[in-house]
């Protein structure tokens, strides 16, 4: 692709140092590859890293995506550790984990401007994710065996991009898992919920799987719940969805649990 320049280095991960993770103590594990990515629709420069599931060169098979945003690559590691953890024991297919850089996300992440909770540069998500489809799941469907499942998972104020691409470009992403999704961005404007039914009105063939969790969240709960019962009211075509409270969790810790119970939500009936 002409429009990006991608310098790839390979991505040495962390060392394991004991018997019980390798048959060769000190051994360093590979668990991935970190590419850079220099954005002309962001015009910057982004993180990118990327896992392959195991048998991956010696197979033909097309694998789903997960895709994850996330400051540095410990988000990365913890992501792979549950996708991992989560196929050895046979509750979800294997994977391949992309994790991108948050970079600024008060700007990237928010689909409107809230200038008094997330500053003058707010509102960028739309070309967020223009830059997500038009140049990283490009390339990334252009350079590994890829199916058609794509799956997003983020928390927070990630979570909110996530639910603001399942109504305004619901062809991006097969399946969105939004932990603790921030509703509350912009305040009493409340622009995702007052226009949820419009963007319903905009489906057409889109087959999607949401969900969402929330832990002892008393600031989020109310609009949260004000979207599932959105969802239920207007019933979307082809739009299957689970909510899960995790009363025991706060908006912390919730992230511990929330990734691993949202992939198994996904593929419980598969």
């Amino acid at each position: 692709m002409s429009m990006i320049r991608f310098s790839i280095i390979l991505f040495v991960s962390f060392m394991l140092c004991t018997q019980a993770y390798s048959q060769n103590p000190g051994e360093k594990l590979e668990i991935g590859t970190h590419i850079t990515i220099s954005s002309e629709i962001l015009n910057e420069t982004r993180n990118v890293y990327i896992y392959l599931p195991e048998g991956y060169s010696e197979s033909g098979e097309k694998f789903d995506v997960l895709y994850t945003l996330y400051n540095g690559s410990t988000g990365f590691h913890y992501s792979t550790g549950v996708v991992n953890q989560l196929n050895d024991k046979r509750l979800i297919p294997k994977l391949i984990v992309v994790s991108v850089d948050l970079g600024d996300g008060r700007r990237d992440l928010t689909p409107t401007r809230a200038v008094s909770t997330y500053g003058p540069t707010s509102g960028g998500a739309g070309n967020y994710l223009k830059f997500l489809k038009e140049e990283l799941i490009t390339y990334i469907d252009e350079n590994y065996r890829t199916s058609s499942e794509r799956l997003y998972y983020s928390h927070s104020i990630g979570g909110t991009l996530g639910i603001y691409s399942l109504l305004a470009e619901p062809e991006i992403f097969t399946t969105i898992l939004a932990s603790s999704p921030w509703f509350i961005y912009d305040l009493e404007e409340k622009y995702l919920l007052k226009n949820v039914e419009k963007f319903f009105g905009k489906r057409n063939s889109q087959k999607n799987f949401l969900y969402i969790s929330v832990g002892n969240e008393p600031r989020l709960i109310p609009d949260i719940e004000e979207f599932t019962s959105l969802l239920d009211k207007n019933k979307p075509a082809g739009l299957e969805w689970e909510f899960e409270k995790m009363p025991d969790e706060d908006h912390n810790s919730i992230m511990a649990r929330s990734l691993a119970s949202g992939l198994r939500a996904r593929y419980k009936n598969r």
